[in-house]
């Protein structure tokens, strides 16, 4: 049978994770962080903490991803991380940031106004088209040679 010596034998939560990075975004952010020293213990999660919402969000590692945040209002974030022993310490706020909406402009291609009618259809269809023309243009070459003679 084993015993613990003292306190320092007992398995300890994690030191805290460092935040390195928060990117914004249209109602979110995304917070990165360093991996925490589990104390001999792997960890098993980290939680991140908007202020001043108190919003949480989980995961097993960084980054972690805060949606439905408000465009313009100021956060700041905090990490800890869990291992076998608990949750340790909140790490130091990260800086203060601000989601932000985004332009009103479409990600999608512009449609060039083209004054080719056949400009929407298929490729096969615009072949089937212009063979088409052809065998109209070769009937009235046709029929007016044949008017010449």
């Amino acid at each position: 049978r084993i015993e613990l010596q003292s306190d320092m034998d007992k398995p300890q939560p994690p030191h805290a994770p460092t935040i390195t990075k928060v990117e914004v975004g249209h109602r979110r952010c995304i917070v990165h962080f360093t991996e925490a020293d589990g104390r001999g213990q792997p960890i098993l999660s980290y939680t991140v903490v908007a202020k001043p919402t108190g919003q949480k969000v989980h995961g097993p590692r960084s980054p972690l991803i805060f949606t439905r945040l408000e465009n313009g209002q100021k956060y700041t974030f905090f990490v800890a991380a869990t291992n076998g022993a608990g949750k340790g310490e909140y790490s130091a706020a990260s800086e203060q940031v601000s989601p932000t909406a985004l332009h009103e402009t479409s990600l999608a291609p512009k449609r060039l106004k083209n004054k080719n009618k056949d400009a929407g259809e298929s490729k096969s269809k615009q072949k089937k088209k212009q063979k088409g023309k052809k065998k109209k243009n070769n009937k009235e070459e046709e029929e007016e040679e044949e008017e010449e003679e």
